[in-house]
């Protein structure tokens, strides 16, 4: 959607996903499902992880980093070696995948300010991010570790992955981003089955959104 030129809403907080560019973003994505399985409007995200360490799906254009430990797991995958990770595809701008992030914080009334400290800075020390890319494969929240010889010689592809965080984009600061996003996967899915031209599902998409940020 962004690497297209697309947004969710204009600097006013207005949704604008039935633009020239979203369109144009929608119709590469049906492009796309053309040449995917014909299972592919029912699938679930369980069903796509399962059939990329199968080896019987292809391309997945969305990776939970806690599939990426067992991509290149020979336990769990029978691809082992033959997936290379690589940024989302894009047109008028520069590739824009979306950024989902987990945060860390104290509560202002917590009785153990201290130790909640002592853990985040040990949870997020060089030592225990390194720890955790070895042993699940997670993607670290420290630069440097994308750069650690030790890393690479398992996770060759993680140098991939710090491009695509570089370039990602954060969801819209909104406390409808939920209802938003059940409403546009909504209608792209009925456009992805062929019951709405894209055209029409984002123009109703863009109604709805519209009236639930009134």
């Amino acid at each position: 959607f962004w690497s297209f030129g697309a947004d969710f809403l204009d600097t006013s907080g207005k949704p604008i996903v039935n633009s020239a560019e979203a369109v144009r973003a929608l119709k590469f994505f049906l492009e796309l499902a053309k040449y995917a399985p014909k299972s592919l409007p029912m699938n679930n995200t369980a069903q796509v992880r399962d059939g990329l360490l199968a080896g019987t799906v292809g391309i997945a254009p969305e990776v939970w980093p806690a599939w990426l430990g067992k991509i290149d797991s020979p336990a769990d995958s029978k691809v082992v070696g033959k997936v290379v990770v690589t940024k989302h595809p894009a047109d008028v701008k520069k590739s824009s995948p979306m950024n989902g992030i987990w945060h860390t914080a104290i509560p202002s009334a917590s009785k153990n300010k201290q130790a909640a400290f002592d853990f985040l800075m040990y949870l997020t020390s060089a030592e225990t991010q390194k720890l955790m890319v070895m042993k699940a494969g997670l993607p670290p929240s420290r630069t440097s570790l994308f750069e650690d010889a030790e890393i690479l010689a398992k996770y060759p592809w993680y140098p991939a992955i710090r491009d695509a965080l570089e370039s990602s984009v954060a969801r819209p600061r909104t406390l409808f981003w939920s209802e938003i996003e059940n409403i546009m996967g909504g209608l792209v899915q009925e456009a992805l089955i062929g019951q709405k031209t894209p055209e029409q599902a984002l123009n109703e998409a863009n109604t709805k959104i519209a009236q639930i940020l009134k």
